[in-house]
């Protein structure tokens, strides 16, 4: 055999033994992940209002970020099959707060909020609360008002608002 194929081999070896050497040290990554899981659900800023003062005028793509992290921590307490949504209203506020445009907000956090257990919070009155703020910013939404009636409709179970969010709506 010349040089080259012999130096070709060694590298390939060194190549297999590098990352069976990385899988090894994954696994035992993985495994001391499992026992160690620590979940602490907790805000530095709960004022929306301070937020988007200090955020000057990237105000919306900062209401974007905390949209984000309510779905990722609403996604994060399913996978885990937790039913503690302490933190959605808050994250919910500020987002909305920060960007009162931020349709997908009210409309995807409404249905978070007024879900029962174990598939949301079970709090229609916060999700009716986060839908009024919606159409108080944003009026010529009529989906918002769509929500809001199937909020008092299925959730709340109060069918004359269910009524008047609907017709106000049309």
């Amino acid at each position: 055999m010349n040089r080259r194929k012999i130096a070709r081999c060694f590298v390939a070896g060194l190549l297999i033994l590098g990352l069976s050497g990385v899988w090894q040290l994954q696994t035992k990554i993985d495994q001391q992940k499992k026992t160690i899981r620590v979940e602490q659900d907790q805000l530095a800023f709960r004022s929306g209002n301070l937020i988007k003062t200090l955020s000057l005028e990237y105000a919306p793509f900062i209401g974007a970020v905390y949209w984000t992290r309510v779905v990722q921590y609403f996604g994060e307490k399913h996978r885990l099959h937790q039913t503690n949504f302490e933190l959605l209203w808050p994250l919910l506020d500020i987002a909305t707060t920060i960007d009162p445009q931020l349709i997908p907000a009210y409309r995807f956090g409404s249905t978070f909020l007024s879900d029962g257990p174990p598939l949301g919070a079970g709090h229609p009155d916060l999700a009716v609360r986060l839908l009024e703020r919606g159409i108080k910013a944003n009026p010529e939404q009529w989906r918002l008002y769509q929500d809001l009636g199937n909020v008092y409709y299925f959730d709340a179970k109060d069918y004359p608002k269910a009524s008047a969010a609907f017709e106000e709506g049309s």
